[in-house]
């Protein structure tokens, strides 16, 4: 009987799998250790409930906490949001204003984590540099300090300036029904759900951390990702811009090696298009961001000084 229930487990998830759009292998490593580990039925009532509630709870943008108090967090931080949901898809909302032709410089910020007096001095500060396009490479919150988000939302929304999800708007997300981030209003949970995990413009890739479309990209160190990453062919972008990692730096990828180049605030480097470049553009909070000219080809670290 048990083998039976555990075979019909099995289906249960991959079923789930398909109707999140996931790998499957993927799906089930990461559920089946926590639900078919668990003492039965435990584990067949588990399994049922994310067979039936999952999808559902996803394509709504809720977490599996929200719905399931009773999953545990690390857990979802191995389930994405569905790739295929168009009403996820943050892609369709940036599209009327995110013009941008191999002329366009790109003002890089990433990591202000609520310090909203520094993100307006970032904004101006990459203006002043000839920034026609910004984007905000995540944790634009504190999820320890989550009630200044409503006036970062306003600050991003207000200037036109997209951004992707980092792993305080993650936990954010996933916790407001704690006591420290219950008051966080519909709509600021709305927008920070809504943000997508990756921002591809062609050859260039925006993430907070690793370029992939689940919760444990945005925490995770970009060096976990960066075999898997190589072994691809054809390699998945030219240049992947990254904040996560406060410090900025610059990975140069070629012929399977990688090379870390020196860089300092005030600096301006001189990148190869034969050569897939990281690039992490260092944090706001640490009075750090970056300017991409895509015609010259070339990263300049901006200081933006201090309050």
């Amino acid at each position: 009987m048990e083998v039976k229930l555990n075979q019909i487990s099995h289906f249960c998830l991959g079923s789930c799998a398909k109707r999140l759009a996931l790998p499957e292998i993927m799906f089930l490593k990461s559920c089946s250790a926590f639900c078919l580990g668990s003492r039965p039925p435990c584990s067949h009532l588990l399994t049922l409930a994310l067979w039936t509630f999952g999808p559902l709870a996803l394509r709504s943008r809720s977490s599996l906490t929200e719905s399931f108090p009773f999953v545990p967090m690390c857990l979802c931080y191995f389930v994405p949001r569905s790739p295929n949901s168009l009403e996820n898809s943050s892609l369709l909302r940036y599209s009327n204003f995110m013009d941008i032709t191999p002329d366009n410089p790109i003002g890089l910020i990433a990591d202000s984590h609520g310090k909203n007096d520094l993100l307006h001095r970032a904004i101006r500060t990459v203006r002043q540099n000839g920034a026609e396009t910004i984007i905000h490479l995540g944790d634009l919150c504190d999820s320890l300090d989550p009630h200044s988000a409503e006036d970062t939302v306003n600050i991003l929304q207000q200037n036109n300036i997209p951004g992707v999800l980092g792993n305080n708007e993650y936990s954010i997300i996933s916790e407001h029904h704690n006591a420290h981030v219950q008051n966080i209003s519909s709509q600021v949970l709305d927008y920070l759900s809504g943000l997508p995990y990756i921002l591809d413009l062609g050859p260039l890739c925006f993430a907070h951390s690793a370029p992939f479309e689940w919760p444990a990209a945005t925490h995770r160190p970009i060096m976990d990702f960066l075999p898997h990453l190589m072994k691809q062919n054809p390699f998945p972008f030219d240049i992947l811009f990254r904040g996560h990692s406060h410090t900025p730096s610059i990975l140069e990828i070629e012929d399977g090696e990688i090379k870390e180049i020196p860089v300092q605030s005030g600096t301006t480097i001189k990148l190869r298009r034969d050569t897939r470049y990281v690039i992490t553009v260092g944090a706001v909070e640490k009075a750090s961001s970056a300017l991409f000219l895509p015609g010259e080809y070339e990263i300049v670290f901006l200081n933006i000084g201090r309050m």
